[in-house]
């Protein structure tokens, strides 16, 4: 398990779908999360929960979305 470094809060690290990127993501669920994570081909990914099959997945949130420090870690577009 993983820690931000800024807040110390357990995360983990996974590839969004979309993006390609590495995220970082709460490590426990959250009843209103919006990310469901799983594995593809030994890696962990999170994707957007929009699947019908997602709705009995947990949900997790961005860190990005729960980090009072996130400013630190975003990166310009």
């Amino acid at each position: 398990m993983a820690r931000c470094r800024a807040c110390s809060a357990p995360i983990r690290f996974a590839q969004h779908v979309s993006t390609g990127k590495a995220h970082p993501v709460d490590e426990k669920p959250s009843t209103d999360g919006n990310l469901v994570l799983f594995h593809e081909g030994g890696v962990l990914k999170a994707r957007h929960a929009s699947l019908p099959a997602d709705q009995m997945r947990p949900r997790h949130k961005s860190h990005f979305a729960t980090c009072k420090h996130a400013e630190q870690f975003r990166r310009g577009r």
